[in-house]
């Protein structure tokens, strides 16, 4: 009887004692992972948002320098999607920074492409992942089903983000005749949705005349003012090369692969 009497008690200590301690402790190294990664991240965050609003990647020290805060950060906390995101994001800009098409460049595109499509896979509904995967294996010439499938993501996930649907069908339009008919329909179907926007012409403008994509443009039109915009601005060619040249870097990119 004392015999049984131990064990149960020994059971209880077990269930009642260690495995809370446990848990808990599991979940404090958790957080102090969280906030510790966190204090790696805030630098390279503000280098990049920098570089976003200039233009211009800064030092290769800098680069450096961000990239092993990232990196340290990762290793603290690896299921992070949004560490990914930014690891790619970094790597985006050593891609840009070089010269189109070399093998530098190609490699860190190759880079960036495996960090966001990690960002996908540890946070599988956020759209820009998988557009930012998309772009950056399309802008290294890599057309396959994967593309395929995370531009459909993009569309399926994103749908009321404006900026990524804008460099969806930045990207969709570009490769439009490669794409299956099932994306092209969610192309049409998102198309239809910005169109609903008093300014969603003008940016489809844009890129149906980088394009040259009018043709399958108009059909999808419903209002007369939007019509008469499109009308309005093919017949003004100086308007059309003013345009033409407000796209970005990595926009152009995607013309030439589209032979454009």
């Amino acid at each position: 009887m004392l015999l049984k009497d131990q064990e149960l008690n020994t059971r209880y200590l077990w269930a009642y004692g260690f495995v809370p301690a446990i848990v808990l402790a599991g979940l404090l190294l958790l957080v102090s992972a969280y906030f510790a990664s966190n204090f790696y991240i805030v630098s390279p965050r503000v280098a990049l948002d920098e570089w976003t609003c200039s233009g211009n990647p800064g030092s290769e020290k800098a680069w450096q320098r961000a990239l092993a805060d990232l990196r340290a950060a990762q290793r603290l906390d690896p299921w992070n999607a949004d560490i990914y995101m930014d690891i790619g994001r970094l790597y985006e800009w050593q891609a840009l920074s070089g010269a189109a098409w070399n093998s530098k460049v190609k490699q860190a595109r190759t880079n960036a492409s495996y960090y966001f499509k990690q960002a996908a896979i540890h946070r599988p509904t956020w759209a820009l992942a998988w557009v930012n995967y998309a772009q950056s294996q399309l802008l290294n010439r890599v057309v396959d089903d994967e593309v395929f499938n995370a531009i459909s993501n993009g569309y399926k996930f994103g749908r009321w983000q404006l900026a990524t649907q804008q460099k969806l069908l930045w990207l969709s339009i570009g490769v439009w005749g490669k794409l299956p008919a099932d994306i092209q329909q969610q192309v049409r179907t998102q198309i239809a949705h910005i169109l609903k926007k008093d300014d969603g012409i003008k940016m489809l403008a844009s890129i149906a005349l980088r394009f040259q994509w009018f043709d399958e443009l108009m059909p999808l039109i419903r209002r007369e003012e939007d019509r008469r915009y499109i009308k309005s601005l093919r017949s003004r060619p100086d308007q059309m090369r003013e345009m033409l040249r407000g796209g970005k870097k990595e926009q152009e990119f995607v013309c030439r692969i589209a032979g454009l």
